[in-house]
Formats: C-alpha cells, structure tokens, sequence
C-alpha cells in the first residue's frame, strides 16, 4: 500500500508540472502576441485594435438586449457553479 501511495504522488507531481508548464506556455504566448501587436507601428496597431473593437457608434436597443443576455448566460452559469 505504500508503494501505491508514493506512486501516485510521484503522478500527480508530474502532473502539477506539466500543468504548470502548459500555463507557463500560453502566458508567453499572449505576451509575445502584445509585444508582437504593439510594435506593428500606429498604422497597422489601429487596424488590430478595431477588430477588437469594431463597433464605435452608440448602443441601440439590440446591443443592449444581446449584452443583457450574455451577462445573464454568464451569471447563472456561476451560480449553477457555486451551488454545486
């Protein structure tokens, strides 16, 4: 039985560590994506920053409604996380 136990940690060790790298890996990731964007100059950094965020009139009656239901998606879908 206790060679069962020391097995198993030596598992999940090695499982926090692939973890952690994977984490490690997508960080790095999205930080060379912002150095990559922010060093594209004012010309081609506007153009990725409109995609972002394409819409720039006033909202309407639609955007709130869709905006409305998102944060209703999301929020009952926390609450379902915390109450089991």
């Amino acid at each position: 039985m206790v060679v069962d136990a020391t097995a198993l940690e030596r598992l999940l060790k090695q499982d926090r560590a692939i973890t952690a790298l994977g984490l490690v890996a997508i960080a790095s990731l999205c930080w060379y994506y912002t150095i990559l964007v922010a060093s594209m100059g004012g010309g081609m950094a506007g153009a990725v920053s409109h995609m972002a965020m394409p819409h720039d009139q006033p909202w309407g009656g639609v955007d709130f409604l869709l905006m409305f239901a998102m944060w209703m998606a999301v929020a009952s879908s926390a609450r379902q996380k915390l109450l089991s």
